[in-house]
Parts: structure tokens; sequence; C-alpha cells
């Protein structure tokens, strides 16, 4: 639940259209109203809203996603308010009870793999923002999968985060999800599609 006021007055209800959009990318109605996807516009530009919130559940800011009908020259997404610090997302995921956890790339990666009961995480700022103190969320002796896209940046973001793992968190199994090259796509929400097809 979004507990900041900031938070409830930019977001909006997810229209039938914007679901069906987000079910054919991998992701449940479910995980949509979990992590409390929502929408809105400013001028030509319209946004999918997706809260980034702290270990506590509490909000920090915005990830903003491009939506569809958004002007061609809206970037495809930003943080709102500006100026915010890398987190990974979502923060709670990262609990104790878990055994291993998916690393991915961007925000609808995360939800796609939710949505098949994976647990998984990003940061908040891309494939290049991963900082050492990124790693203290971790839980002891976890398996970590990492997933980045299968492209010149998430071969080079696996490289870093492998080894910054390997150095600093030695507690932990560290492996690399490769995506087959029969699918048709280059990161983990493709293959899911693939796999899996849509969200009904």
């Amino acid at each position: 639940m979004i507990a900041d006021a900031r938070a409830l007055a930019l977001r909006d209800a997810l229209t039938q259209e914007h679901r069906e959009y987000w079910n054919n990318r991998g992701v449940s109605n479910d995980i949509l109203d979990i992590l409390n996807i929502g929408y809105t516009e400013k001028g030509t530009w319209k946004w999918f809203t997706i809260p980034i919130i702290d270990f506590d559940g509490e909000f920090l800011f915005f990830k903003l996603k491009k939506a569809p009908g958004g002007a061609e020259k809206q970037p495809k997404a930003m943080t709102f308010p500006k100026g915010n610090k890398a987190t990974l997302y979502p923060l709670p995921y990262l609990h104790g009870g878990i055994h291993s956890i998916f690393l991915c790339e961007g925000e609808p990666d995360v939800l796609a793999l939710l949505s098949q009961g994976i647990e998984a995480v990003s940061s908040t700022h891309g494939v290049r923002t991963f900082p050492e103190e990124f790693l203290m969320h971790f839980p002891a002796n976890i398996d970590v999968t990492c997933c980045f896209d299968s492209d010149d940046a998430g071969r080079e973001g696996v490289k870093r985060v492998e080894e910054l793992f390997k150095e600093k968190r030695s507690d932990i199994t560290f492996s690399v999800f490769e995506i087959p090259e029969e699918c048709p796509g280059k990161d983990i929400t493709d293959y899911i599609l693939w796999k899996y097809g849509p969200q009904s």
C-alpha cells in the first residue's frame, strides 16, 4: 500500500486497456494491484507509474514508464521527482525467507517474473547502476541468478555485477541465465512470453 500523499495524488487507476497491455507483457493483474501500478498524464506524455518503496514499504519515488499513446519524443522512462538515489525494486522481496532470486534489468522484467511466482529485483537506475551498497540487502547464502538483456550493455552489466558478488559476497551462489538463441527476443520478458505466453 502506498502511504505517501504525493503518491496517491499522482497515481490513477489502470484502465482495462492498460491492464491488457501489461497482461500481454506477461504481467498478471494480481501483481499490478499488489505493487500499485498506476497511470498518469502530463500534457501529451502518458506514463505508467511504478511506486518505488523502501524495505518497510514506505514510498520513496516513482519510476515512470512510457505508456501507449504517449508523444513520439517522450522519454521511455524517468524518475519522479528527479534526483532520487538508485535503489533495488522492490526491496521488500529481499527478505530473510527467500532461497533464490533473479536479478534483472528493469521493473517490467521484475513484474513479469513475479507474475510467474519467481522472486526478482532490479536496480531502479538501469543496468549500469549497481553500487556495492546494494549487496547488503541480499540475505546470506542465497542463489542469485542474473538475467540482464542479451545485448552489449547487458553483457557488460553482468560482468560488473558478477565480479562484485564474487569479491564481496562469497556466501552467495551467483549464476547467469542465458536467453536461448531460438527465443525471439533479448530480455527475460521476451523469454517468459515465448515460454509461457501472455497473462489472461
